[in-house]
């Protein structure tokens, strides 16, 4: 059934995330650092340091800032649900998500804070 709002695609779904982030360069910082702190969380995980809390956290970061949006997208492939305004909502996870992780990354306070004014100036 076609509606006035057409179904996403990727595409749009990047883009989306881009506008929520305000730049195409902090996306891409977001990507890497949700990589490395995968890495990192797998890594202690594997030499049996205590990693519970920290996934903990970060799994429900990631759920309040990703799952709210991969739902209206995936709910958007069957009915027309798919607007900015619809996910403005899962927002503040998504900066929260992106404090919590370069607080837990394991670099030293400088290249905290350049990450932190890199962002800022960019949005």
């Amino acid at each position: 059934m076609q509606s006035w709002i057409p179904s996403p695609g990727l595409g749009q779904l990047k883009e989306l995330i881009i506008t929520y982030l305000n730049t195409e360069f902090i996306y891409y910082i977001v990507i890497a650092l949700l990589l490395i702190f995968i890495v990192i969380l797998i890594f202690r995980g594997i030499h049996k340091k205590s990693v519970f809390e920290d996934t903990r956290a970060f799994l429900l970061l990631l759920l309040w800032g990703i799952f709210p949006i991969m739902i209206i997208y995936l709910i958007s492939q069957f009915s027309s649900r798919w607007d900015t305004r619809y996910m403005l909502f899962a927002t503040p996870g998504l900066y929260l998500l992106i404090a919590f992780i370069i607080s837990k990354l394991t670099f030293n306070g400088l290249i905290r804070m350049v990450l932190i004014i890199t962002i800022l100036i960019s949005s």
